[in-house]
């Protein structure tokens, strides 16, 4: 994101979303980015084309057992910006936006995570990336462990965070709602109290080194 953009408003809980809403307004009509030409500092997403798609992706690091990471439902690369340079310290890391999310190709099949898997393991084809620590967050650990299954060997471990496909019983509620929400007020109650799967779990099954 540009420098000094706004990433959020604190507020009193009686304030009204009015109130909010204009502050967000008047603040992105006056807000003015750095421009390209002042430099941009570190790495930034690029863009390929696999299999006829265009997929975003990030590569901060060099060397060592590389690392992808794969986001959730409704994420996309930018949802790992506070953990690529602390593991990008020791090895090459790589963040992508699955199909459909974020900005890579939006035409899908399925959508499930056997196609989803299939595009990581083309996208780690086309990189080069023999094998790999997959780190997967809610749908993104399901996509991981999908990827796993497929081809045991391109994966060295799996960090599962808050992982689909522990438990069977999907929230369907948070999953309309989330899907139909229009802007910030619509997406509150989904993001404050719910999880697209009510009974998840936590699992590190072995350690990055």
């Amino acid at each position: 994101m540009p420098i000094g953009v706004l990433l959020a408003l604190v507020a009193d809980a009686e304030t009204a979303d009015a109130d909010i809403d204009a502050a967000v307004e008047t603040f992105q009509r006056d807000f003015v980015p750095v421009s390209a030409e002042a430099g941009e500092s570190g790495p930034q997403p690029e863009k390929v084309q696999i299999g006829g798609r265009t997929v975003r992706f990030l590569k901060i690091g060099e060397g060592g057992t590389p690392v992808v990471l794969i986001h959730g439902f409704g994420g996309d690369l930018n949802n790992w910006l506070f953990n690529h340079a602390d593991l990008a310290a020791r090895r090459t890391v790589w963040a992508l936006d699955l199909p459909g999310y974020g900005e890579s190709g939006k035409a899908v099949e399925t959508g499930r995570a056997d196609e989803l898997a299939g595009s990581v393991l083309a996208f780690m084809d086309d990189r080069g990336i023999t094998n790999a620590h997959l780190v997967g967050h809610s749908m993104g650990a399901l996509v991981a462990m999908t990827v796993a299954a497929k081809a045991p060997g391109r994966v060295t471990s799996l960090s599962l965070i808050a992982g689909v496909g522990f438990g069977n019983e999907i929230n369907s509620e948070y999953i309309k709602g989330f899907t139909e929400g229009s802007n910030r007020n619509t997406l509150k109650p989904q993001l404050a109290s719910s999880l697209p799967i009510r009974r998840s779990s936590r699992v590190s099954s072995s350690k990055i080194s």
